[in-house]
């Protein structure tokens, strides 16, 4: 799951949710509780069915990735 959370928040779509449920059989923000104290300090979003690192936060992404892994 670690390895799927750090690809996908590479990519600038991010992290289908209904697509991490289906793989893992789980939802992504009950197993990484961290991703809604991230999305209240903005270092994520969420919209619609997808999770991801806003453009501009690129340049951190891996501090970003590291306080959910």
């Amino acid at each position: 799951m670690n390895e799927y959370i750090m690809l996908g928040l590479r990519l600038t779509s991010g992290i289908s949710k209904s697509k991490f449920f289906e793989k893992f059989n789980t939802n992504i923000k009950e197993h990484f509780n961290q991703i809604d104290q991230l999305i209240k300090e903005k270092l994520l979003i969420e919209k619609d069915d997808f999770i991801f690192i806003p453009e501009h936060l690129f340049y951190i992404s891996n501090y970003i990735i590291t306080k959910i892994i």
